[in-house]
């Protein structure tokens, strides 16, 4: 037997989330936009900021990483490549593109284009 609580099946339905987590191949990415900045955050074990490559291209950016040549068996064991490609749009500020590596998480943030913010326009009497 199955119960089903019809109050809470479409509870957050209608709700748009600012917030998306995708599992891209084997590494996780996340999304975030918050006061109109776009916050993308990649897992990138291993990789630094001399093996990681970023390109934008209009509406895309793609992380790839570099071949790095190594005895180090444990580097090679953890260090993961990185091939992604993540269609952002056209919103987004691309000379005010801010990346940093850390931690083995690779995070770019976007600033929205100001002439694509929302604009209040004053209403006059009369």
């Amino acid at each position: 037997m199955y119960v089903i609580d019809y109050n809470k099946l479409f509870e957050g339905f209608f709700e748009t989330p600012k917030t998306k987590v995708a599992d891209s191949k084997h590494k996780q990415v996340v999304v975030d936009i918050a006061d109109d900045i776009l916050r993308i955050g990649l897992a990138v074990p291993g990789q630094t900021k001399e093996t990681l490559e970023i390109t934008i291209d209009e509406s895309f950016i793609k992380v790839k990483s570099i071949e790095k040549e190594t005895d180090d068996k444990i580097w090679n064991a953890i260090a993961l490549p990185v091939d992604e490609s993540l269609n952002i749009g056209t919103n987004w500020d691309l000379t005010a593109t801010l990346a940093v590596v850390k931690d083995g998480i690779l995070s770019i943030s976007l600033p929205k284009l100001e002439e694509r913010k929302p604009k209040k326009v004053s209403i006059k009497i009369g």
